[in-house]
């Protein structure tokens, strides 16, 4: 088993594609973060788990295809450096980046969510969707309507400048849902955005930053 934690920058940079598979297998659970990252470098490929930075989207494809044949991969980008929210410690930027999804968790060419249609990971499905940018915040909320879950997603836009919460948003975003039954996702993988709606904010909004 290798110790992530105990790397270092000079052991990244070196670091086998034997080693990059096997480390890729020791993650590749339920129980273990659903999603990959990669982050080539002039020396080399740095490879993480949960969210680091990646600077392209092709060498975090070519990964994927090594590291296991057929795995779901989806693309993240944002046009500038902003926090993450779920993906990274308080204060890490981020620029241009990649995700790998585990397919046991996200299967993106059938758009099923195998991992459990609960409320977490229809979140952790927002954040990937859509990157805040400066000067917004994004937020979702999930609804339960009997045979399916669906969730909200905003972009907030602050008047004041601060993050305090009004009693309306301007709605930047969209809205998915999953089945219970089959994990069939409707509307994850759509473009279409609502830039003017306003709505209420609900007490089970989630903010971000969290604060």
């Amino acid at each position: 088993e290798i110790d992530l934690d105990a790397m270092t920058d000079s052991d990244f940079r070196s670091i086998t594609d034997e080693q990059l598979i096997a480390l890729g297998q020791q993650y590749d659970t339920l129980e273990q973060p659903a999603f990959l990252a990669v982050r080539p470098d002039t020396d080399g490929v740095h490879f993480a788990v949960a969210g680091q930075s990646a600077e392209t989207a092709d060498a975090a494809s070519a990964l994927a295809d090594a590291l296991y044949p057929g795995l779901g991969v989806t693309h993240v980008t944002a046009d500038e450096p902003a926090e993450r929210w779920w993906l990274c410690e308080a204060g890490e930027e981020l620029s241009n980046y990649a995700l790998v999804w585990n397919k046991a968790f996200l299967d993106m060419e059938t758009q099923t969510l195998h991992a459990g249609v609960t409320e977490e990971n229809m979140l952790l499905l927002a954040a990937m969707r859509v990157p805040p940018s400066r000067g917004r915040s994004i937020g979702a909320f999930v609804t339960d309507d009997g045979d399916r879950l669906t969730c909200n997603v905003y972009d907030l836009c602050y008047s004041s400048g601060d993050y305090g919460l009004s009693d309306t948003a301007t709605l930047y975003g969209f809205t998915f849902s999953a089945e219970k039954a089959t994990g069939q996702l409707t509307g994850y993988d759509s473009d279409q955005y609502d830039f003017s709606k306003e709505a209420e904010i609900p007490d089970t909004f989630h903010p971000y930053p969290d604060e």
